[in-house]
């Protein structure tokens, strides 16, 4: 099985690094992520306005990867439709460096960049840490990887499995639970105005 890996937190983020790590002897893993940190892009796309520029990459263990001066969803459909003649069976963004929940959904790249591949016709799911210090993935990478033939075994796969895993030792991991997005949680940003 080929898989495509992309993600918001960019081509040098540990999460994608130690996911492809995890998942390299499995599987056929490609990357296309973004150059640098664009976290929060939802689903917005650059590719028909402008022209994009691609930097092919050397990742030990990946078949082909790519850092791309785009969006998540730029680098989602690039990686789709440009970077083999062949499609990825499945698209896995992540690992996110932060829990998508509630209203994160709406403005995560990750996500955003999981939609993609859902609008190109390839399953996608998105994985993310709940926590945003800790630099090891190891516990999330093991789900992904536990989570990619429970998601490819469905009937149906075209919704994005969105996965949230809490920042435990895998044996506190009790299972796993089938939710639905919760109302918008209350949080305010602050605010600086200047004249």
């Amino acid at each position: 099985m080929r898989i495509l890996l992309t993600n918001d937190d960019g081509i040098n983020a540990p999460g994608i690094l130690q996911l492809a790590e995890r998942l390299k002897d499995r599987y056929e893993v490609m990357i296309a992520a973004p150059m640098e940190q664009r976290s929060a892009y939802s689903h917005a796309v650059t590719y028909f306005r402008h022209e994009t520029y691609v930097e092919e990459k050397k990742i030990e263990g990946v078949s082909k990867a790519w850092a791309i001066d785009g969006t998540p969803a730029d680098c989602a459909y690039l990686g789709i439709y440009a970077m083999d003649e062949r499609k990825p069976d499945l698209v896995l963004s992540g690992i996110n460096q932060g829990q998508n929940l509630s209203a994160d959904i709406i403005y995560s790249g990750t996500i955003g960049a999981a939609c993609e591949a859902i609008i190109a016709g390839i399953p996608a799911i998105a994985m993310s840490y709940c926590s945003y210090t800790d630099p090891d993935f190891s516990v999330p990478a093991e789900i992904a990887e536990k989570m990619i033939p429970f998601y490819m075994g469905l009937e149906e796969k075209n919704f994005v499995l969105s996965v949230n895993v809490p920042q435990l030792p895998m044996e506190e991991i009790k299972g796993y639970r089938v939710t639905y997005p919760q109302k918008p949680r209350d949080f305010e940003r602050k605010l600086k105005k200047t004249d």
